[in-house]
């Protein structure tokens, strides 16, 4: 999910780190890691627990989490630039 919105949404970018901030996201690909930081930095996710710091991996995303991201996401787009393109479908 993180790697889909890094590439959905031109503006974000994934952020390549040695250490996640995450607890619970060790053995994750490095590109995964990538985007899970470049989405906790701008906001766009805040992870699935505070304390401890977890992103929840495993679990899946919930259609209300997702409706999350993409509010969070599109709000950084700068309102004299168009959003991107939703896909079609559902």
């Amino acid at each position: 999910m993180a790697i889909m919105m890094i590439g959905a949404f031109p503006h974000l970018d994934a952020v390549p780190t040695d250490d996640s901030r995450f607890g619970d996201v060790e053995g994750l690909p490095s590109e995964v890691l990538a985007a899970l930081e470049g989405m906790y930095q701008t906001g766009v996710t805040r992870g699935c627990s505070a304390e401890p710091l977890d992103y929840c991996p495993n679990q899946p995303v919930t259609r209300a989490q997702m409706a999350s991201f993409f509010v969070r996401a599109v709000n950084l787009v700068p309102a004299d630039q168009p959003a991107p393109a939703a896909a079609d479908g559902g």
